[in-house]
């Protein structure tokens, strides 16, 4: 195999790597336990 093709196939596989990260992440982002911990909780009295 030339060392272009291996060189090229290292390269396509580290951007599809790379690409599936940044789509874990921004899952990660979005998740709803995530977003609760923006969320101040209403405080409530005690009668």
């Amino acid at each position: 195999m030339p060392a272009n093709a291996m060189i090229l196939s290292a390269i396509i596989v580290t951007m599809f790597v790379m690409f599936g990260a940044v789509l874990m992440w921004a899952d990660f982002q979005t998740r709803p336990h995530r977003l609760k911990n923006d969320v101040a909780k209403p405080r409530r009295r005690a009668f």
